[in-house]
């Protein structure tokens, strides 16, 4: 019983150093043609960020929090847009208000608050520039629904769907 016991502990020893070793090697040296840590952070710094939302979704509030980061000294113009079109699949989006235009400070923050949003799909468009430069554009669709058609929504994916559909939505959720 003990030397079988001992021989097992050897084996899952043995196998363990082994991991380490086959982890621990760099076999892939980095080329001219990859992307430097600096360069990646020089890209990150000029682009405008938007934290809340933080992607596309649905939700039943219609004065949202909205915020965003974007470099210091640029200028930043949201544009909010409402889908006017009468059929389901079409997009016909008109402005809601007159765009917002935001200078942005050593914070690299902003927010937006006090926007009431329509029901059916909302457009946030986040425009930039950095001295005069433009700045990638980012947008985020907000579609605002009653509270009483989110759970039928829910209720009927969750009637429609397996389980193991389920538990990948769930854990993509964060992502």
């Amino acid at each position: 019983m003990k030397k079988s016991l001992i021989i097992s502990l050897l084996v899952l020893l043995v196998i363990s150093i082994q991991m380490t070793v086959a982890f621990a090697t760099d076999d892939d040296p980095i080329t001219e043609s990859q992307v430097s840590l600096e360069e990646v952070a020089e890209l990150e710094e000029n682009v405008i960020q938007v934290v809340q939302p933080l992607r596309d979704g649905m939700t039943s509030r219609r004065n949202p929090m909205i915020s965003f980061k974007a470099p210091e000294g640029s200028t930043v113009i949201l544009e909010v847009l409402h889908n006017a079109s009468l059929m389901e699949e079409g997009e016909n989006y008109l402005r809601i208000y007159e765009p917002m235009e935001f200078q942005i400070g050593a914070l690299q923050r902003g927010w937006v608050a006090g926007i009431e949003l329509k029901k059916g799909k909302n457009k946030l468009v986040f425009t930039g520039t950095l001295n005069e430069a433009p700045l990638p554009t980012v947008e985020r669709v907000i579609t605002v629904k009653d509270r009483e058609e989110m759970k039928e929504e829910v209720t009927r994916d969750v009637r429609e769907s397996s389980t193991t559909d389920i538990l990948k939505r769930l854990m993509n959720m964060g992502r």
